[in-house]
């Protein structure tokens, strides 16, 4: 397994660097860059990613997530979203990026009375965004959700979304999945897990505390990964720096525990 860190970490700051947060913590090699908010992936902050991809820094990038929901029923509006998801794809290729993790859904009234028809079209959108992906050396994850309402919030829902599209990756928010619970179905039957978001709370709400920090049982995780042979990165999604780095240190004092 190889470890990164979000710049989830600098969401709720919006005059520092992104740049320089990697700079200034050089022993971190993997980095997934958050294109939402004030650090957005744009030209400016490409032109700036480019330089230490050369270096040797490895990138994933999670694409926007703010008032954007690729299971829009109405087709104009959809196909904004979508653009604005496939923009990042384009950005996430140009800083030499490996994955895009996407959020298949938002709640909306619409979702909740019609949940088949706004399930059917996350699948064609999710498609669409996959096929793009790959067009531009861009392999396109599907993150599971979290609260009562999201439309890719268990293992059932998502494997319905998925069924459109054979063979999709998947990102398992291990957070989201405890709030969900119980966070070893999600290991043992969640579709083609490529990638892991590693945070903790108290199975009430999405807290993204630092692992260990609240009710999650890592040590069962770690058991059912090491089954799994799981091989892909495990980011740290946290609000600060800080405890990104608490999440990496449990995290991996946890896998080394038999």
């Amino acid at each position: 397994m190889q470890y990164s860190v979000s710049t989830l970490c600098l969401y709720n700051q919006p005059g520092a660097s992104v740049s320089r947060l990697i700079r200034a913590n050089p022993f971190i090699r993997n980095w997934e860059i958050m294109d939402d908010g004030y650090h957005c992936l744009d030209r400016r902050l490409v032109k700036e990613l480019r330089p230490l991809r050369a270096e040797g820094v490895n990138f994933t990038v999670h694409a926007p997530f703010s008032s954007i929901n690729i299971s829009e029923y109405q087709p104009s509006l959809r196909n904004v979203f979508i653009k604005r998801v496939e923009k990042s794809i384009y950005q996430a290729a140009e800083i030499g990026a490996t994955i895009e993790v996407v959020h298949a859904a938002t709640p909306t009234i619409f979702s909740y009375f019609f949940p088949e028809d706004a399930s059917r079209t996350c699948g064609e959108s999710l498609a669409k965004l996959m096929d793009y992906g790959h067009s531009v050396g861009i392999e396109v994850v599907v993150e599971n959700g979290v609260g009562p309402y999201d439309l890719f919030n268990t293992v059932e829902k998502i494997s319905g979304i998925l069924a459109a599209v054979p063979g999709a990756p998947t990102c398992l928010d291990l957070g989201h999945a405890h709030v969900t619970g119980p966070v070893d179905g999600f290991i043992a039957r969640q579709p083609r897990i490529r990638h892991i978001h590693l945070h903790d709370n108290h199975g009430q709400h999405d807290e993204h505390l630092a692992a260990g920090e609240g009710t999650i049982d890592w040590k069962e995780i770690c058991r059912l990964l090491r089954l799994a042979d799981y091989q892909g990165l495990i980011v740290a999604e946290n609000h600060n720096i800080e405890l990104a780095l608490r999440s990496l240190s449990h995290m991996q004092a946890a896998l080394r525990d038999p």
